[in-house]
């Protein structure tokens, strides 16, 4: 499906794909092509004169977040994230820049489905006036908002987990870690490679990123920094978790071997006498004792009590 939109500065107007040569007359024009067939996509790649290196890595996809220059348009690629039932997937969002125009390309991303929306009823004078750079500033800088969403989540799920693990720490615990984990590392592989991303654009080598817009993408660098700082936090928020698990592990080990010491040092002295006087010796005086049995039981009676009674004055129970 191909969108656009076409901004002067009273408003926006949308455009049908076959009055594409009319929206170009507009000062400023986004072309949203949202899981585009192959005659939209050719279309956009003939009339824009796209190059074919950039054309294949948007129909191959794989691409790590970055910027391309080819002179007459920037060429980005740059990682959405959203969340799944037990996973955190990546989306590719493609942006092509020009002086008048700007392209993007994905598989129906939300925030790019919001955004353009959006402007289309709220249109704003800056926008307008500010070129397709401001444009492409504001959409890097909505996808880099869901990375703050995806992580107030993942500290959310962190946070629930410290307090189970306290109370009663299970085996699916683990697997939550380990979820955990994953989520951290695939966002950590997406906001680094965009770190570079905004760190080129703020080199100034750009002639279509104008200077009164590049205070804007210092704003997105320092976000995509706290981002990065906040990974790190919670990644080492999780390997606490599991310390805390492997603790509450062992001290609920040491409490069940506790016990069973404590059994052993009652039942075992007796247990010893009892085995002494059960051998089948001929010759054991104590077996013809008239008060042998009543004197076996009390000896047996006090071996038990008195280990319990040091053990419980030691607090050990």
């Amino acid at each position: 499906m191909m969108r656009i939109l076409a901004f002067d500065k009273q408003s926006a107007r949308e455009f049908d794909q076959r009055l594409l040569e009319e929206a170009l007359n507009y000062p400023v024009i986004w072309i949203d092509l949202v899981d585009p067939s192959e005659q939209e996509f050719q279309l956009v790649q003939e009339r824009f004169n796209l190059h074919p290196l950039a054309v294949e890595d948007v129909v191959l996809k794989g691409q790590s977040p970055k910027v391309d220059d080819y002179s007459d348009y920037l060429f980005t690629v740059v990682h959405s994230v959203k969340s799944a039932e037990k996973e955190i997937l990546i989306e590719e969002v493609f942006l092509f820049v020009g002086d008048r125009w700007l392209i993007s390309i994905h598989s129906d991303n939300k925030q790019m489905n919001e955004t353009f929306t959006r402007m289309l009823k709220t249109t704003t004078m800056s926008t307008q006036v500010r070129g397709p750079d401001f444009l492409y500033y504001f959409l890097v800088d909505k996808i880099v908002d869901d990375y703050s969403t995806i992580l107030n989540e993942v500290e959310e799920k962190i946070a629930v987990l410290e307090e189970q693990v306290e109370e009663n720490p299970t085996k699916e615990m683990l697997h939550e870690m380990d979820g955990l984990r994953r989520d951290l590392i695939t966002i950590r592989r997406s906001i680094w490679p965009t770190l570079k991303l905004v760190g080129d654009i703020l080199r100034g080598i750009f002639p279509l990123i104008s200077d009164q817009n590049m205070v804007y993408f210092r704003d997105v660098r320092d976000h995509v920094t706290q981002l990065i700082d906040l990974i790190e936090l919670y990644h080492g928020r999780v390997n606490s978790v599991g310390q805390l698990y492997l603790a509450s592990v062992a001290a609920s080990t040491n409490q069940v071997m506790k016990v069973f010491t404590v059994l052993a040092v009652i039942f075992l002295p007796p247990t010893l006498i009892a085995s002494i006087y059960g051998m089948n010796f001929a010759h054991m005086p104590e077996l013809r004792w008239e008060v042998g049995y009543p004197i076996s039981l009390m000896l047996m009676f006090l071996v038990s009590i008195i280990p319990l009674a040091y053990l419980k004055k030691k607090g050990v129970i």
